[in-house]
């Protein structure tokens, strides 16, 4: 899985450095390799993401994207980018507003919206886009609280 990162960052970032309102943002195509292997991962073989004629007979334009691989996205994101593998997720609450499709380029912005140093504690919004449709609303709390 490619993450494009558009933010400059030098993983891991500590909660002083982390400030509100900061944004970070990341890109990532959906690539069919990419849906067939988390296919396999999850076991999920429902025919809304691997049947194209079922789809189309109920209103969609393709196989839809699974709704759990953009979870999986965040957790590479977080893990790997911002904060960069020094949290723990304590809370994550996400909304599936429209489908996205195999081959759809994805575009994540993630906005730091509270901070609490005292606790190591930080409030994420995520909105992830395709094209100009938004797809995907989550709201996450991680703690800081691993050392490297």
């Amino acid at each position: 899985m490619k993450v494009i990162n558009y933010s400059k960052l030098n993983p891991p970032h500590s909660i002083e450095k982390i400030k509100i309102k900061e944004i970070k943002k990341f890109g990532i195509k959906i690539t069919k390799k990419l849906h067939e292997n988390f296919t396999k991962i999850s076991g999920d073989k429902s025919l809304i993401h691997t049947n194209k004629k079922f789809c189309i007979k109920n209103g969609f334009r393709d196989k839809v994207g699974y709704a759990f691989l953009l979870s999986n996205i965040l957790s590479k994101i977080y893990g790997e980018y911002f904060p960069g593998g020094t949290e723990l997720c304590l809370q994550h609450s996400e909304k599936f507003i429209k489908p996205y499709y195999i081959n759809d380029f994805l575009i994540i912005k993630i906005k730091v919206i509270q901070k609490n140093t005292a606790a190591k504690l930080i409030t994420l919004e995520i909105n992830i886009k395709s094209k100009d449709d938004l797809i995907y609303f989550a709201e996450t709390i991680l703690k800081l609280s691993l050392n490297k």
